[in-house]
């Protein structure tokens, strides 16, 4: 292959002009592949053209392609809500899935999409913006009105909530593209003034918030979007500091793309008119000093947000019914903040700091793994005290959520009593659907002492014959199998021979028991 290609280079450099025009020709009259290949290496150059033009846009520019793509993509939905299938209609319906699907036309949307940001890597830039961000300004009521009406449409509405991500890909094609920078950044800021122009056009301008953000490259797009905000949002500038803002969220959002665009001066102004602890904007800050090496405001920031978020968790475990589920949303966030710090600490050599961290994060969202981390800490002297102790304060919790946690952590340091006290404490209030844990103690105790494991066993398997069906007598031959094999380690043959015999003569009426046992082969 590569004999070929070196010998038709060395003809080709042989060829004058002329000659290598008409064999061209030749090869585009006689082969479609080829046609197709020279079409695109023209595309692509036409392509490279344009976006390297210098160009200038008029408001003209913008009011034709709305007017242009208005109906278009009237029709696209339209198009895209009639694939959608209601399964109640066609007899498939499964009420935990819901009345619609709406696959096919959620696909047909999402190339619609594709559609316009391959016009914008074509240089297209006003066509595809207005396409795209009209489409999304429809899609609210379009999905309230074409979702499932017992719902209000919220169906719909949250399929589509991801396809606003669509705009941020389409500043980064823009962005990313070979046109001069100059070029770039003009359209920008055309961009950001004919959003405004959406924002005026709805109730809630701030839908339009994160859109926005996807606009700012330089510090003079950031002034231009501030001169607008302060229109848009006339309270988040004012200076009466008693009222504060009623939208968090516009604040928020103002803080976090003042700190993208280095405005730190403005971003800490904005923060004044927080009106409580924000968790959110501190970690913001958090991110954007630790992006200019500033350590030490990163790593207070988040002591702060951490301590604040310990606070409220004693706050409510002190209440009625106020324990930590009503973390349990946010404990994914909180593990990553106390990660995050942690990892602070390590880069910086500060090991000590480090530690004492991780055990703050453990007694503030107790888990295993977080336990042997600690523990691997603590000098050899001091581990079984130090375990101990931490069990202690997990149990204090009295936390039901909380005792397959005890039961490892006792297994963890070679407690199987422990482990057992704490499976004991709960064994009245829960079912024979064990967990991992506590089918890890069993294993355990079967070994260590399975005598224990007898009167549990028997009261899974006769609760279980007492319900009276065929699954519930599967469930209780499975206890009456573990107990089998628990007599057989006691050297207990024969009572399990009498105890098995008992169960079958007082259940003799029940022929799906004995069906069960038989096939058992107990």
């Amino acid at each position: 292959m590569t004999d070929i290609i070196d010998q038709i280079t060395t003809l080709v450099k042989e060829m004058s002009l002329s000659e290598l025009q008409n064999t061209v020709l030749r090869l585009v009259e006689k082969d479609s592949h080829v046609r197709g290949a020279l079409h695109q290496v023209w595309k692509e150059k036409e392509r490279e053209t344009l976006l390297r033009k210098s160009v200038k846009w008029t408001a003209a520019d913008w009011v034709e392609a709305k007017i242009h793509f208005e109906p278009i993509i009237q029709d696209k939905l339209r198009e895209c809500a009639e694939c959608f299938e209601d399964l109640y209609e066609s007899g498939y319906a499964d009420y935990d899935e819901g009345r619609f699907d709406f696959t096919e036309g959620l696909d047909q949307l999402n190339q619609w999409f594709t559609e316009l940001l391959e016009m914008a890597a074509d240089g297209e830039w006003i066509d595809a913006s207005v396409g795209l961000l009209l489409t999304l300004q429809r899609l609210g009521d379009w999905a309230t009105t074409n979702g499932d009406e017992d719902l209000d449409g919220d169906d719909l509405v949250e399929e589509c909530n991801p396809f606003w991500s669509k705009a941020k890909e389409l500043s980064a094609v823009i962005w990313n593209s070979t046109a001069p920078d100059s070029n770039k950044s003009s359209f920008f800021l055309e961009l950001i003034d004919w959003i405004v122009g959406l924002c005026m056009e709805e109730n809630e301008w701030s839908i339009w918030k994160e859109t926005l953000s996807t606009c700012l490259y330089s510090s003079e797009h950031y002034e231009r979007l501030k001169e607008h905000v302060q229109l848009l949002e006339p309270s988040l500038f004012a200076y009466d500091y008693i009222v504060k803002p009623d939208r968090t969220d516009v604040v928020r959002w103002w803080i976090h793309s003042s700190l993208d665009s280095d405005q730190e001066e403005e971003a800490v102004r904005a923060e004044t008119r927080l009106p409580a602890f924000d968790t959110e904007t501190y970690a913001c800050f958090a991110h954007y000093f630790e992006r200019l090496d500033r350590t030490d405001e990163a790593v207070t920031r988040l002591q702060l947000i951490l301590r604040h978020i310990q606070e409220q968790i004693q706050r409510k475990s002190s209440e009625p019914f106020g324990v930590i589920h009503s973390h349990h949303e946010s404990e994914q966030q909180i593990n990553r903040l106390f990660e995050w710090l942690i990892t602070i600490y390590e880069r910086t050599g500060c090991q000590t700091e480090a530690e004492a961290w991780r055990v703050q994060w453990f007694e503030t969202l107790p888990a295993l793994e977080l336990f042997k981390r600690c523990l691997e800490a603590v000098p050899s002297e001091e581990k079984e005290r130090q375990s101990k102790e931490w069990i202690a304060d997990v149990r204090r919790q009295n936390i039901y959520q909380f005792t397959d946690l005890l039961i490892d952590m006792h297994l963890h340091i070679d407690d199987p009593d422990g482990a057992w006290s704490v499976f004991q404490e709960e064994s009245p209030n829960t079912s024979d659907w064990i967990t991992v844990s506590t089918r890890r103690l069993f294993e355990e105790i079967k070994q260590y002492d399975p005598i224990r494991l007898v009167p549990v066993l028997h009261q899974y398997a006769e609760k279980r014959i007492t319900e009276q069906n065929r699954k519930s007598y599967q469930r209780a031959v499975e206890w009456l199998s573990e107990l089998k094999s628990v007599y057989h380690l006691l050297n207990l043959t024969e009572e399990w021979i009498s105890y098995l015999r008992k169960v079958r003569e007082s259940h003799s009426r029940l022929p799906a028991l004995q069906d069960e046992i038989v096939k058992a082969k107990l």
